[in-house]
């Protein structure tokens, strides 16, 4: 079983674990795609080696991970709001009031809390919460005041990547409840920078400006594992802080729900990378039609819908690319490419009736 995946909320990308380099020469400009021999060559090279031809063990050792307590138990709506509001009281939305659909389920959209006008000229504050938690979405914006915005104005951000890393990750703790056991101990951090250009002052021609205003910090949510040379693994559940020296000013927390692993899953049946390589060249023979330059391949657990919860089966997520990662900048001009597909296909088949 495949599932073809592209791209999902936010800014937030998927990592890699293994590069394979390119199995044909070049002719000039004009490459050409790879024979299905040469791309199964090229991702037999990318999988991770713990992947083998009996792969009961390492789908055995994938279906029992370390997970913290799931958000349906670990979310407090009180402590949320007062988290975020302190002793002022916020405005609920009509939607807050009804927490199922027509049909009786649970309703899959998000309740939200907030002070000020979203559309008017000051300050505002919003929190957003799955009206069930075991969905688990999660948003906090704060915005002030309208006001110019200069050079002048704008005072550079000073926490260091670690200290953004870590207040973060506390954030996300104490306002939503997700686990720490959940989260890597250093999260990637980039800094939002703002550019001006050259501005007048007296005869002269001041230099454009770049400040450095936010720090944004990048949360993939994984789980242990007992699998030699692979502790951890990506499980679904991203999340986006940004923070500057004043503290949190915005998140969003993408599908960090419910989870189990998929009770009825058999390690028996586990796909051999022999099985997997044909069934990956398969899928990305059906549609390509440009060169390969790159192909990268990860171990995850992947999530099927369960009712409120997300049931985790086992799954290497395939990347392929149309341009190797060295070109020089000379020759990326003269490149035109995409970002790349990327497939997930399960190391062994779902419980019977799920993931149709």
């Amino acid at each position: 079983m495949s599932i073809s995946k592209y791209s999902m909320r936010g800014v937030l990308v998927a990592l890699s674990l293994a590069i394979a380099p390119a199995a044909i020469a070049q002719t000039g400009e004009d490459p050409r795609p790879p024979t299905r021999e040469q791309l199964m060559e090229m991702i037999d090279a990318a999988l991770p080696a713990v992947i083998e031809e009996d792969n009961a063990e390492l789908v055995g050792l994938l279906l029992r991970p370390r997970l913290g307590d799931p958000p349906s138990k670990s979310f407090d709506r009180a402590a949320a709001v007062r988290m975020i509001f302190g002793r002022l009281t916020p405005t609920f939305a009509p939607e807050c009031k009804k927490g199922v659909t027509q049909a009786g389920a649970p309703d899959p959209n998000e309740c939200m809390a907030f002070r000020g006008s979203p559309n008017g000229p000051g300050a505002f504050m919003a929190l957003e919460f799955s009206k069930h938690p075991g969905f688990g979405n999660f948003n906090f914006l704060k915005r002030s005041a309208d006001g110019s915005v200069t050079p002048a104005s704008l005072k550079p951000v000073l926490l260091a990547d670690p200290d953004a890393s870590t207040a973060a990750m506390q954030f996300l703790v104490a306002t939503f409840g997700l686990s720490t056991l959940e989260m890597p101990e250093l999260a990637q951090v980039k800094t939002l920078t703002l550019g001006f250009a050259g501005q007048t002052a007296g005869a002269g021609l001041l230099p454009p400006t770049a400040i450095g205003v936010q720090k944004h910090v990048f949360i993939q949510r994984q789980a242990g594992v007992d699998v030699d040379g692979l502790p951890v693994v990506p499980v679904p559940g991203r999340a986006v802080v940004a923070l500057d020296d004043a503290g949190v000013q915005n998140a969003l927390v993408d599908g960090w729900g419910d989870l189990m692993p998929d009770p009825g899953a058999d390690p028996k049946l586990a796909k051999g990378r022999r099985q997997l390589v044909n069934e990956m060249a398969d899928e990305v023979m059906t549609n390509l039609e440009s060169p390969v330059g790159k192909v990268h391949a990860r171990i995850h657990l992947a999530g099927i819908t369960d009712g409120t919860s997300q049931l985790l089966l086992p799954a290497v997520l395939l990347w392929v690319s149309p341009l190797p990662d060295d070109l020089s900048e000379a020759e990326q001009a003269t490149r035109k490419t995409t970002a790349g597909v990327v497939h997930d296909f399960m190391l062994v088949a779902p419980s019977e009736g799920k993931g149709e």
